[in-house]
């Protein structure tokens, strides 16, 4: 798969983590643990939403453009994998919930 595929899964997986984060946080059913992201939530969830977008989105541009190199592939694979991770924490919490 290329990486600029798998930079778009990414960002599909940062708008789900985002809307999700945001549900769980405002029901009082999870805190972020971000602490620089949670300042963001904390004065607006849409100003969360915006800054996640804004910072993931342009490190998915950064990565692709350097894809050439091995840390940034390395990267590439590194932020997937740790989305899915993320994507897996809330599915457990949306079974458990």
């Amino acid at each position: 798969m290329k990486t600029k595929n798998i930079n778009i899964v990414i960002f599909v997986m940062n708008i789900f983590d985002a809307l999700l984060t945001i549900f769980w946080v405002l029901s009082g059913q999870a805190v972020e643990s971000n602490p620089f992201m949670n300042f963001f939530l904390q004065v607006s969830p849409t100003l969360f939403y915006v800054v996640k977008m804004g910072m993931v989105g342009f490190g998915l541009i950064f990565l692709e453009k350097y894809n050439n190199f091995f840390v940034a592939k390395s990267g590439t694979f590194a932020c997937f994998f740790f989305y899915s991770w993320v994507m897996w924490i809330h599915f457990s919490y949306a079974v458990g919930a």
